[in-house]
């Protein structure tokens, strides 16, 4: 089941509000490599921003500028502020970001409209349940060009207040007045709930009262790159453990090779001692369990390359690993191409010897049972992530 997600963001300063601008608007992050920018033509904007974060900031704050700009023709010298200081240095934020979306899941059969349609209603969770004008949005958009869709809304949180000192009302901004607490944003996320349920979409409400945190974007690609890090740890390990049983391979045909036969008297065929015999057939054996590894190896350096591609993405920490796997990787193959070479040259004794038919068949029937287990794995994996 998906869950609706709603989270608001404090931005503290002017100079933070730029920085957000950079990123929803302009698709500047230092942060989120998940950006797809041949894809940001597509991120749909419902209340639009053609200018920049800050400007539109001023321009929804002009008034409040203007009765500041007022009150500082009477204040003392060595107390005037600018209006940009003052909001700055208040402990009040300056605009509040409020972000909603869901899981790929969610998303998963929705056409771009359906999404804009979603997105829409949350537009209007803010406006009409929240109550903030829509005057007073700086930006909402909705991006397109990320894993999963979601939409910002960047608004100034402007209210008209008494001021007994002054007796008059007068505009500040104020996000306690929409939000107070967190107990104020519980129930704002039972209604957000509510309002899309209303509509029609199946969305679960998530954990009330829940100790999750949200991760940054930058930390959790931290924590994800660590990860496949780890992952390929491992796979070098196993690349390792290969390159020793093809060397043990080796050693094998080799064995193959110098053992001793004689013309048998009754026609063309050899003649071998029995426990030359033995070693032959269990040699063969274990060159037809190679031959399968063989072929999970090949699986397991596409995997790895597919690991390769994402990680250079996400870390560049790790080239120097990276290399000297594609340099394993590279010894890998050009023995991979020698194995080759000298499991044609056992091929050539077994027909030498007769022995074709029998190593066909424990081929066949080593192959039967590796399938055999690999079908059972995949149903337990099956069963697992139901």
């Amino acid at each position: 089941m998906s869950y609706s997600v709603f989270r608001i963001e404090g931005v503290k300063t002017t100079s933070d509000l730029r920085g957000l601008g950079k990123h929803n608007k302009d698709r500047i992050s230092h942060t989120n490599p998940d950006i797809d920018k041949s894809k940001s033509s597509e991120n749909i904007d419902l209340i639009k921003c053609n200018i920049s974060y800050n400007e539109k900031f001023n321009q929804i704050t002009s008034e409040m500028k203007l009765q500041h700009d007022e009150r500082m023709k009477t204040m003392r010298s060595d107390r005037v502020k600018s209006f940009e200081q003052s909001i700055n240095s208040s402990k009040s934020d300056v605009a509040c970001e409020m972000i909603f979306t869901s899981d790929k899941e969610f998303f998963k059969d929705m056409s771009k409209d359906d999404i804009r349609s979603w997105a829409e209603e949350s537009l209007n969770f803010v406006k009409h349940d929240i109550g903030i004008d829509e005057k007073n949005i700086i930006h909402a958009t909705l991006h397109m060009d990320e894993s999963t869709p979601h939409l910002h809304v960047v608004a100034v949180p402007l209210i008209t207040a008494y001021d007994k000192r002054r007796k008059k009302d007068i505009l500040k901004i104020s996000r306690a007045k929409y939000i107070p607490d967190k107990n104020a944003i519980s129930k704002l996320q039972d209604s957000y709930n509510l309002r899309l349920r209303e509509k029609g979409y199946d969305l679960e409400r998530g954990l009330v009262g829940g100790k999750i945190k949200h991760i940054k974007t930058v930390d959790y690609k931290h924590n994800k790159a660590k990860e496949l890090n780890q992952q390929l740890d491992k796979s070098i390990d196993t690349l390792n453990k290969h390159l020793e049983a093809i060397i043990e391979g080796f050693d094998s045909i080799y064995e193959i090779e110098h053992l001793e036969s004689k013309k048998s008297f009754l026609g063309g065929k050899m003649t071998l001692l029995k426990d030359d015999y033995e070693k032959l057939v269990n040699l063969a054996k274990k060159s037809i369990k190679d031959s399968i590894e063989l072929k999970d190896l090949k699986n397991i350096n596409k995997a790895l390359k597919s690991q390769n591609e994402y990680l250079n993405k996400l870390s560049n920490n790790k080239t120097n690993k990276i290399t000297e796997l594609q340099k394993q990787n590279n010894i890998l193959l050009k023995n991979n191409n020698i194995l080759k070479t000298k499991s044609s040259a056992m091929l050539t004794v077994l027909k030498k010897y007769d022995l074709v038919p029998e190593a066909n068949k424990l081929l066949q029937d080593h192959y039967n049972k590796e399938n055999s287990k690999n079908k059972n794995n995949r149903n337990r994996e099956k069963d697992l992530n139901r």
